[in-house]
């Protein structure tokens, strides 16, 4: 089975992570050229590409702007403290043990290498 676990428009300012294995994403120079091509965009133009919300495409602008592709646990966590759509809220994050996200995190990648070849 695989189980396929998008991103959700609605984030936590918070983050109740403790000190959770993290690693760099496993798309990072694709995200690169993207973020590199969406920096160029002006909010109405993300708004329509996105169907999103004027108030939502200025925020993703603003994200785009200030986007780096150097991650540490002093700038990024993740998704799964990130993120508070209906998937992650199932999840209910803040309450997993670090087994427990050390199992997902494993079957996560390996679904995402499987899925590529």
């Amino acid at each position: 089975m695989i189980t396929v676990i998008s991103p959700a428009k609605k984030l936590s300012n918070e983050c109740y992570a403790y000190e959770a294995d993290h690693s760099q994403p496993l798309y990072l120079n694709r995200s690169t050229e993207l973020v590199n091509q969406l920096k160029s965009y002006e909010p109405s133009h993300l708004q329509s590409l996105m169907g999103i919300s004027e108030k939502l495409s200025i925020l993703n602008w603003e994200r785009f702007q200030s986007w780096e592709p150097s991650f540490n646990s002093g700038n990024s966590r993740q998704a799964f403290f990130t993120f508070r759509g209906d998937t992650y809220s199932g999840l209910d994050a803040d309450t997993l043990s670090s087994q427990d996200l050390s199992f997902l995190k494993i079957t996560l990648e390996f679904c995402l290498v499987y899925m590529e070849s």
